[in-house]
């Protein structure tokens, strides 16, 4: 596994250039590192570059199912999820406020109106609002979370227009945004001119080890530490019957990070902390054989490091969530009897 370290990725509002034998196995990488932070990782790739305008609506699109997937939890803040005629008011409130007194680079104009679309469950991209605001506006409503943007391609001969295009949609982007913007190429690119306006600082990301293939078009991790994954509607539904539970409530974190004993850094699902139980709610990506072999490996350093994992499928949670819940619950009173 080839070591990447977080901070060598630079600052937010600027564009930091990777060049990587395998531009796939650099995504996974980088996503594998976001899962242990607090931070949203969105991540494109293009296997042909299309043009600058494209790239750009393609990313205003993602940043959008980002923050459609994250409301009602927007700004670090809980808005009002329903439509009733009480929960817009309180909303537009809210977005008053946030303008006024937190950001004033805040749109009150399109937060009303984006607000409405998620109401709606469409995506929050305002008709008649410029690209470069609706951009800037996504960022924030992500915030506070930390926002990385990876755009890449792993074409190996792209037109030079075109990759002239990718650099300054990179550049663009990390403006309008002020989002840490890392630009994946492959190895061989890394002397073209046209990568010259980002070239400064460039990172070469070692070889690793072969993965199984994988499509990785579009990825998104967002680091979500003491609360159920947005994206994960098992761990949605887990979370609202433990936090039922008067037994549980207060025994069990979402999503925290653990480190075991040879060093190596794990996002558990679920943690009882003072028990050293761990239960991980397995959707169907981990039937893979690679992920298969790594889940086996992760188990085995939490167990060499006094830990306990119980894995509940997804399937399960959904069909049956009290079952879900009574396996966790007789696993932490068995290991509660040995403390």
């Amino acid at each position: 596994m080839a070591v990447l370290l977080w901070p060598d990725l630079g600052k937010e509002g600027e564009v930091k250039l990777l060049l990587a034998p395998s531009v796939e196995e650099a995504l996974a990488i980088l996503a594998e590192e976001a899962e242990t932070r607090e931070t949203v990782f969105v991540s494109k790739l293009w296997h042909r570059i299309p043009a600058q305008d494209v790239i750009l609506d393609e990313c205003l699109q993602v940043l959008a199912e980002v923050a459609l997937s994250l409301w009602p939890y927007w700004y670090g803040e809980k808005f009002e999820p329903g439509r009733t005629a009480e929960a817009q008011v309180l909303n537009r409130l809210r977005a008053r406020e946030l303008s006024a007194k937190r950001d004033p680079a805040i749109s009150s104009t399109w937060l009303r109106a984006a607000m409405h679309l998620c109401q709606q469950q469409r995506l929050p991209v305002v008709p008649g609002i410029q690209r470069a605001i609706q951009v800037q506006q996504l960022a924030k409503a992500i915030a506070p979370r930390e926002l990385t943007l990876a755009l890449a391609t792993d074409e190996p001969e792209p037109a030079p227009s075109y990759l002239l295009g990718l650099a300054k949609a990179a550049t663009w982007l990390a403006d309008h945004s002020q989002a840490r913007l890392v630009l994946v190429v492959p190895s061989a690119l890394a002397a073209h001119p046209e990568l010259a306006s980002v070239s400064y600082g460039a990172l070469q990301v070692p070889l690793p080890e072969r993965r199984e293939e994988f499509d990785s078009s579009v990825q998104v991790v967002v680091g979500c530490k003491g609360s159920p994954h947005p994206f994960s509607l098992a761990e949605k539904k887990l979370a609202e019957r433990v936090a039922a539970d008067p037994q549980l409530k207060d025994l069990l974190e979402f999503n925290q990070v653990l480190q075991s004993v040879t060093g190596q850094s794990f996002l558990a699902d679920l943690l009882w902390r003072e028990g050293k139980v761990v239960v991980e709610v397995d959707g169907p990506e981990h039937c893979s054989r690679d992920r298969y072999y790594q889940d086996r490996l992760r188990d085995y350093q939490l167990l060499i490091s006094g830990y306990l994992v119980l894995r509940i499928p997804n399937d399960l949670v959904m069909s049956d969530c009290e079952r879900a819940v009574e396996m966790i619950r007789k696993v932490i009173q068995q290991q509660r009897s040995r403390l």
